[in-house]
């Protein structure tokens, strides 16, 4: 079954996600679309984030991607409840492992996505202090816990997601580094250490009256938490690249994240 908006309402229903007489204020799809199909649904009562995994990245190459990343997602919803403060991440309402569908709460209407602030050239050094603060608690209060360890141990997602397209494709057309590249790929697939999200950056992050809310944790995997940090400071560093009058607020952003 391939969710769409025709259908979207009838499946919430179904899976007692709203009301059967909950009237859908607003349907409308978010994001690029090329790894998942989501929809954002908003009622009187709520805000619903349904996310449904594609198996193959919507681009002109053949791309393949496991759709059971979608699973770890919610394992790592669980896991955040446990260990970080209330409120900044979603809830788990529904998953669906037959349509690798997962249905989750939204960020508050208020909410505004952090990286649309730093486009307009509004950088809070508080608030990037405040993710590297929530992510070092992550990491620290995962670390070694069998349990986390044994939950995301398929390193599938992070593969394809990651290591493929940022390490071996840039190894392949650097001759130059490939060898530097290829190696920092085999440390990032050798046994972890503690979860790592994988996907922390700014697009992924909304902000409200100087709170976070953090989004997408398919790519989360009990792994080497030196990618959260470095993926976090590529993002940034591009950001200073392209907007140099900005240049010392964005790297500053990534001192205070450290």
């Amino acid at each position: 079954m391939n969710l769409n908006k025709n259908n979207l309402t009838g499946y919430l229903r179904k899976k007692k996600c709203i009301g059967s007489s909950e009237p859908i204020l607003d349907m409308r799809q978010i994001g690029d679309g090329l790894k998942n199909q989501v929809y954002e649904v908003t009622t009187p009562e709520q805000r619903l984030i349904v996310k449904q995994a594609h198996s193959r990245v919507m681009i002109k190459e053949r791309w393949w991607t496991d759709r059971k990343r979608i699973f770890a997602e919610k394992n790592c919803i669980e896991i955040l409840a446990n260990i970080l403060p209330p409120d900044i991440f979603p809830d788990a309402l529904s998953e669906d492992r037959t349509n690798f569908v997962l249905v989750t709460t939204g960020p508050s209407k208020d909410a505004v996505l952090w990286d649309s602030e730093l486009g307009g050239g509004r950088v809070d050094l508080q608030i990037a202090a405040q993710a590297g603060e929530l992510l070092a608690s992550v990491h620290n209060l995962t670390a070694g816990v069998n349990e986390v360890k044994t939950m995301f141990k398929d390193l599938k997602a992070f593969e394809q997601l990651r290591i493929q397209p940022l390490y071996e494709s840039v190894a392949k057309s650097y001759p130059d580094i490939q060898k530097q590249v290829e190696g920092r790929a085999k440390d990032l697939m050798k046994p972890g250490r503690c979860l790592v999200l994988a996907d922390l950056r700014p697009r992924n992050v909304y902000v409200n009256n100087g709170q976070l809310y953090l989004v997408d944790f398919a790519t989360a995997h009990y792994g080497q938490p030196s990618f959260d940090l470095g993926f976090y400071a590529a993002d940034l560093c591009l950001k200073a690249m392209l907007n140099h009058p900005q240049k010392a607020a964005f790297l500053e952003a990534i001192n205070v994240f450290w």
